[in-house]
């Protein structure tokens, strides 16, 4: 997975005011060293997927460690459930198993496939998600009344 480019170096048709509100926009939190629970640690498949992400998100600076983090080991344990149906779902097909269960298995890559991408659209994983992303407006302060009719306190 290739890392988030800077917002300096995006290409698009963004102006150079579009680009500097959202430099300013981006809100850069500060050194948190993500660490993974012992749930993921067990798993092989998924501690390699964290610490995957973990490279991409410390390199771009923009998670906190309460929810992202829950939100990373979570994608990273299905993940890890995702290739385990996958590869549940091959043993079945070269031994010419059950075709029922070959067909609840393939049911189940579905599901979690598309937990997945919704998971992956939620943490800007995917590049469609990256364009998407817009920084938040700045929320501009309410005018006060009594300055708008001239009296100036």
């Amino acid at each position: 997975m290739r890392p988030k480019k800077p917002i300096s170096k995006a290409t698009g048709a963004r102006t150079k005011a579009a680009i500097k509100a959202r430099e300013e926009a981006d809100v850069r939190l500060r050194e948190i060293d993500l660490a993974a629970s012992t749930r993921v640690k067990n798993d092989i498949v998924a501690y390699t997927k964290f610490k995957e992400l973990r490279k991409v998100f410390t390199d771009c600076n923009l998670i906190n460690g309460g929810a992202d983090g829950t939100l990373i080991e979570r994608y990273c344990i299905t993940y890890s459930k995702w290739c385990g149906y996958l590869d549940e779902l091959a043993v079945l097909k070269s031994e010419n198993m059950d075709i029922n269960e070959a067909g609840k298995t393939e049911q189940l890559i579905l599901k979690i496939g598309s937990e997945l991408n919704k998971m992956e659209n939620q943490l800007y994983l995917t590049p469609v998600a990256r364009v998407k992303y817009q920084p938040a407006a700045p929320l501009e302060a309410p005018e006060d009344p009594l300055k708008a009719m001239g009296f100036d306190v």
